[in-house]
């Protein structure tokens, strides 16, 4: 088969706007204006983006637009903090030709936001009804142009809002469903069971299978982030059925390192910011070797599962924190981990590569680095991709 993604030559400097391209759009958002955001991202070397589409909000009937109130407690740093009012619909309409007038590649994909409104998305088959209706209204409007892959679900299985999918899967496993959706990053207490594990890999193929079949000429996917099962994502997914892999990975993820995590997150003045940079400028020189060993071994396991099903490879979210503070002008070893990861992506063939996932405009701090964003992105899209899903 071929696709966009699989007749790429060169890797593509891909950057995560996730829902922030829309509920941001407003004045100090950061996207209030697309062509500028655009613009500048095109001057830093990106030429690809991956964004929440919003198919459950695509597909409503009932409205077009919709109210996301801000709520300290359910926004993380990519949120808005204000409430907005979006038309789905009519902004895709607006922003997707930007980014075609531009040469930029579009991964699809979504995080399930909920706004006050929330449209019906209870059972498996609505989540593959809301994608269907959101492919056909971006053909009917000459909307998919570009499209690098489609991305069904953010972080499958946890990470996003398509709460009643894990619901069903824990019942399964006849344990307590604990689940919030504080945040939206929820996690499983527990994780899946056998069955539950079973119900969700099932469910990955029948939604690849569907897509294939209905809309063929994109590679279709749910998004990993590899920690997930003790780092065994292929339980709960079905890789076989897989056109692309999009495998999400932070040094926080190494062993101990979720514990430094915890307190960047927490580090809400300056002093606490410099106290925990300081202690990983210690953990990391102290167990730097590690560090890249392990991470290079993820890699090469990620490249594996592409060479193994025959699809491409690359990662829209990474390298060194999962979280950071957004105003600190301290983002030494976010840059450093980006450097290190890009080589080892270039190593294993990756086709699509991040440098962070704080490349966002709001992120004022490393976003007006120019040069070092054109360093990175340079060194990305001068190499090749070996294809051998062509051969």
């Amino acid at each position: 088969m071929s696709t966009i993604l699989r007749e790429l030559e060169h890797p593509v400097a891909i950057t995560m706007w996730d829902f922030g391209w829309l509920l941001r759009h407003y004045e100090g958002g950061g996207f209030e204006d697309w062509d500028k955001a655009l613009d500048e991202l095109v001057e830093r070397g990106y030429n690809a983006i991956r964004i929440d589409c919003f198919p459950h909000l695509v597909a409503c009937d009932e409205k077009d637009e919709f109210e996301f109130p801000y709520i300290k407690e359910k926004c993380s740093i990519w949120h808005h903090n204000r409430d907005v009012k979006v038309n789905v619909k009519e902004a895709l309409k607006g922003f997707l030709p930007k980014c075609f007038e531009r040469g930029i590649y579009i991964g699809l994909s979504t995080w399930v936001q909920w706004p006050t409104y929330r449209p019906k998305l209870e059972e498996k088959e609505d989540l593959i009804k809301a994608w269907d209706k959101t492919m056909q209204f971006l053909s009917d409007n000459d909307l998919l142009h570009n499209i690098l892959y489609v991305d069904f679900l953010n972080e499958y299985p946890f990470c996003h809002g398509f709460v009643e999918l894990k619901r069903k899967a824990q019942i399964l496993d006849g344990k307590v469903f604990k689940i919030t959706e504080t945040n939206m990053q929820d996690d499983v207490e527990g994780g899946f069971g056998e069955a539950g594990s079973l119900y969700l890999k099932e469910f990955s193929a029948e939604i690849i299978d569907y897509f294939n079949n209905k809309w063929p000429g994109y590679d279709y996917g749910l998004c990993i982030t590899t920690n997930i099962n003790d780092f065994h994502p292929e339980q709960t997914a079905d890789f076989s059925k897989y056109g692309f892999f999009d495998m999400h990975l932070w040094f926080a993820h190494y062993p101990g390192w979720w514990d430094i995590q915890k307190e960047v997150d927490i580090a809400d003045t300056k002093e606490k910011q410099k106290e925990v940079f300081d202690k990983i400028d210690r953990e990391s020189e102290k167990q730097g070797d590690e560090l890249l060993a392990w991470m290079d071994e993820n890699t090469k396991k990620h490249y594996n599962w592409s060479k193994e099903n025959n699809g491409p490879v690359g990662n829209t979210e990474g390298w060194g924190f999962v979280g950071w503070p957004y105003d600190t002008d301290n983002w030494t070893f976010i840059k450093q981990s980006a450097e290190y990861c890009i080589d080892m992506c270039i190593k294993y063939n990756y086709s699509f590569i991040c440098t962070s996932n704080f490349t966002h405009p709001y992120f004022k701090n490393i976003w007006n680095d120019i040069e070092w964003h054109k360093k990175v992105t340079n060194k990305i899209k001068s190499t090749t991709v070996n294809r051998f899903w062509l051969k």
